[in-house]
């Protein structure tokens, strides 16, 4: 099949719906499927690029950051990369489009799907869905909820990639075209390095993804101020970016964790895999979550984790087997369930193995073959 692949983010823009976005596209390439990704255009980078068995299409619009883009960013997105489609449409017509979140990406494909008949799946991931972070984006997806439901309404499915997120489209979208496909996890790109030993003294923990108020860093900032104080040796790497930094880094210095605390900013993926093989823990203290790619990859790493019960969290780890799950927006509970852990090396041993042993049952291929299969019943 030809597939055409749509999304504002792609590496190295974005975060989590990014990466899923270009291990899709790698394993369908892998699989046989042509694949052709259209994304935002950054800077140093060239605007047509054969990379890895797909082509990637990247065009000229409005961006300033890396890590996240602005309502009128996406807006600029969908105004130029509507023009590139519907010329490529004319050239190489696909069978079948791939949209990363509901807007802007889902706003094209359904443009595409009115002039040329390409029927289009809606991948969503969180903030494009309503109901999600409503404290923060009540007001966006008011504003969008009738451009969101033409688009689920004209799909032919709306794919969730968290039991979580499933239930939230099925309460503001009542149609029958809602599947839930998780995320995968390579597991020969992510894998440990290294063993735990009875007499080494765990001291390094680590976070990966936007630093954003829906992560919930400032409770595991609070959490660590207390922490510290036991375990002197502790520290805590922050891998991402977001607009939160500012303030949590002037937190950090407030809590006198500046020793401490690490910020690293937006990684490449061996840095990234560097830092899982070197952590002792990882700490995903979310506020709200669809299906998190870095807790894949850090289990697939064979990390422990403590992390929160939002979104699908629990689901891949179970509290005791491949670390604790703790209530979310809770600093008194984050703190006393990383003190378990660091008082435990034996019973962090058995948890990175677990987590090792778990993340193998998530794969891109099976993925992959989902997606397909959501084509194929539509009658491509």
């Amino acid at each position: 099949m030809k597939i055409w692949i749509l999304n504002h983010e792609f590496p190295p823009l974005g975060q989590g719906g990014a990466t899923a976005s270009e291990m899709l596209a790698r394993t369908l390439s892998q699989d046989g499927h042509v694949v052709t990704i259209f994304t935002t255009g950054w800077q140093g980078l060239p605007d047509k690029e054969k990379k890895k068995g797909y082509m990637i299409f990247r065009i000229a619009s409005r961006r300033k950051l890396k890590e996240r883009s602005t309502s009128l960013e996406m807006l600029s997105f969908i105004h130029k990369t509507r023009k590139i489609v519907f010329r490529e449409a004319q050239r190489i017509m696909p069978d079948g489009a791939i949209a990363f979140f509901g807007f802007p990406a889902g706003v094209v494909a359904r443009d595409l799907m009115r002039r040329y008949r390409i029927p289009y799946i809606v991948s969503a991931r969180g903030h494009d869905v309503p109901g999600f972070l409503p404290d923060r984006y009540k007001w966006h997806h008011r504003i969008l909820m009738p451009l969101l439901r033409s688009v689920w309404k004209e799909a032919i499915c709306v794919v969730a990639n968290s039991r979580s997120l499933e239930k939230k489209l099925q309460k503001v979208n009542p149609l029958p075209s809602i599947r839930y496909i998780p995320n995968g996890v390579d597991s020969a790109i992510f894998f440990p390095n290294r063993q735990f030993k009875g007499e080494k003294k765990t001291n390094r923990l680590l976070f990966v993804g936007r630093l954003t108020e829906q992560k919930g860093l400032s409770y595991l900032l609070n959490a660590l101020s207390v922490l510290s104080k036991k375990h002197p040796a502790l520290l805590l790497r922050l891998v991402g970016e977001g607009e939160l930094r500012p303030a949590l880094e002037k937190q950090t210095s407030r809590l006198g964790l500046k020793k401490t605390v690490s910020f690293l900013g937006l990684l490449s993926r061996e840095s990234v895999l560097s830092e899982y093989q070197k952590a002792d823990i990882f700490v995903l203290p979310s506020l709200d979550e669809g299906m998190s790619n870095s807790l894949l990859e850090a289990m697939a790493c064979g990390l422990p984790v403590v992390t929160t019960d939002a979104g699908d969290n629990a689901r891949l780890v179970v509290s005791g087997v491949q670390g604790l799950v703790v209530p979310q927006a809770n600093e008194e509970a984050l703190a006393d369930g990383l003190q378990r852990l660091l008082k435990d090396t034996e019973g962090l041993s058995h948890m990175a193995k677990a987590s090792r042993q778990s993340a193998l049952d998530w794969t891109w291929d099976t993925v992959a073959k989902q997606y397909i299969e959501l084509f194929e019943l539509s009658h491509i």
